[in-house]
């Protein structure tokens, strides 16, 4: 019979049935290359990004710059790949020797809105000078509610957020953020796809993406102010 799809090009941040993500079985009658930040354990055609990484850096250049309390907006979904940003977070402040408190951490959803709803509850707590956001739009929705408490970025909070949206570099200042490199994995992806495809007894490799802090404008360097 003809099939009308040759192969799936799949972008999950779920558990996926087992069948699926493990069985060579199913692959070989549907090619199948999995975006999917590492949860589905499988051992080829998997594209994995450093989520974990990334976010560990951000934090790291937070308290290199001198941040002590750093807060975080964190994402109300419970996909994979937000989750290895709060464990960056967190195992970033246990190695600089500072404690985690929940009360830090705010959720809100990943959009403008939920940045700004979640960071006028985090900026309650006057003593933080830094929020790193989960991804950029948050980041925007932060800069808003910084803005409206007359506060301003970075003499008074410093941000930094995760994805380099294009707009993250036209926002005043310009956001410090975590790059992903979204054409290559959506360029490779396509390229394994059609691998998988034309050669279906080929094992097709997995690949793994680093990510990358983009220095911008929207932290102050606190060293040179403490004693």
């Amino acid at each position: 019979s003809h099939r009308s799809v040759d192969g799936i090009l799949l972008a999950t941040p779920n558990q996926m049935p087992e069948k699926y993500a493990v069985t060579s079985e199913f692959y070989r009658d549907h090619p199948l290359i999995l975006i999917d930040r590492g949860i589905n354990q499988r051992d080829f055609g998997r594209m994995l990004v450093k989520e974990y990484e990334g976010a560990y850096r951000a934090i790291t250049y937070f308290v290199e710059k001198g941040h002590k309390n750093i807060g975080l907006l964190k994402g109300k979904t419970g996909y994979y790949q937000l989750e290895e940003r709060l464990n960056g977070y967190r195992h970033a402040l246990k190695d600089s020797k500072i404690t985690y408190k929940g009360k830090y951490v705010e959720e809100g959803e990943l959009t403008i809105e939920g940045g700004y709803q979640a960071a006028k509850k985090l900026l309650s707590h006057r003593e933080v000078t830094a929020i790193f956001c989960s991804n950029d739009a948050m980041a925007i929705g932060c800069y808003k509610a910084i803005y409206e408490q007359g506060r301003k970025v970075p003499e008074d909070i410093s941000v930094i957020g995760f994805d380099d949206l294009v707009l993250s570099r036209y926002i005043t200042p310009p956001l410090t953020t975590v790059k992903q490199p979204i054409f290559d994995i959506g360029f490779t992806a396509a390229k394994f796809l059609v691998d998988a495809i034309e050669f279906p007894n080929r094992r097709i490799p997995n690949k793994i993406f680093e990510t990358k802090l983009i220095f911008r404008e929207s932290v102050k360097d606190l060293t040179g102010e403490q004693s």
